[in-house]
């Protein structure tokens, strides 16, 4: 059965960190090509993720965008993690003779970048696991439409080759000569 290069496929899955979205789509190429945009949280797990799509999928450009919505268990944390960082930098302030007012949300918030959402090793199990199961889901789902669309492109070929060979069989007639067997 022949399968399409083009294709998309989505998924969403809870994961520790909120709901996570997996979207790829893939074009024609020669060879596999795999450009991932993720959040830095994800970033760690890239090497995992493209090794579970060459599983699946030889041929190539892929293309997969992983989105993280956070919860409200992840806001919360977050929270505490900004409520902590704010304590620790009003005190920095206070040394170094700085208003406090110098450490605002928008401040804390480019602090809180540098820490990552998904700590220790378990935590990044448990992340990783959810992380893969809906990445498995999004390429079922792409490869579900690439069949399709690759047997809409078997069918539609079919139909040419009738006409051509229909087309083929007018002309040897109205010439005059025998029509060239199509098994040789």
């Amino acid at each position: 059965m022949p399968r399409s290069m083009t294709g998309y496929g989505r998924a969403e899955c809870s994961s520790p960190l909120g709901r996570l979205a997996v979207e790829m789509q893939s074009v024609n190429r020669k060879f596999l090509d795999t450009t991932i945009f993720s959040p830095k949280e994800i970033s760690r797990f890239d090497v995992e993720i493209r090794k579970r799509i060459a599983k699946s999928i030889f041929r190539g450009q892929v293309t997969l965008r992983l989105f993280l919505y956070p919860d409200e268990k992840s806001f919360a944390t977050n929270l505490a993690m900004l409520k902590l960082l704010k304590k620790k930098w009003d005190t920095v302030a206070k040394e170094l003779k700085l208003s406090k007012e110098d450490v605002d949300l928008a401040f804390l918030v480019q602090q809180s970048k540098s820490f990552s959402q998904i700590e220790g090793v378990k935590g990044a199990e448990l992340f990783k696991k959810s992380l893969l199961q809906c990445l498995e889901k999004a390429i079922s789902e792409m490869i579900k439409m690439k069949n399709a669309e690759g047997k809409a492109l078997a069918v539609d070929l079919k139909k040419r080759i009738l006409k051509i060979e229909k087309n083929l069989e007018k002309i040897a007639k109205n010439s005059g000569s025998k029509l060239i067997d199509k098994n040789n």
